[in-house]
């Protein structure tokens, strides 16, 4: 599902929320070659929950996706086209 929206308003505080997750610990990723863009949000695995919340009450974002790190640390992260 492609984003429609959904947060011109922020009027709820889950979507301040989010937005601020967002500023804190996301990116914004440019493909240059197919001209598009989109956010990616990535926490520690065990915050994996909000990463489940957003996806469940925003379906524009993905389901969370499994990163495990050199170091052996795991995290997760979600996309939103």
């Amino acid at each position: 599902m492609q984003y429609k929206g959904e947060f011109y308003s922020i009027d709820t505080l889950e979507k301040a929320y989010v937005l601020g997750l967002l500023q804190a610990d996301g990116a914004l990723l440019i493909n240059k070659k197919v001209q598009s863009v989109c956010t990616k949000l990535k926490l520690k695995a065990e915050d994996k929950y909000l990463l489940d919340y957003i996806h469940k009450t925003w379906a524009f974002f993905t389901e969370p996706k499994l990163e495990i790190h050199k170091s052996g640390k795991e995290s997760y992260y979600i996309y939103s086209y």
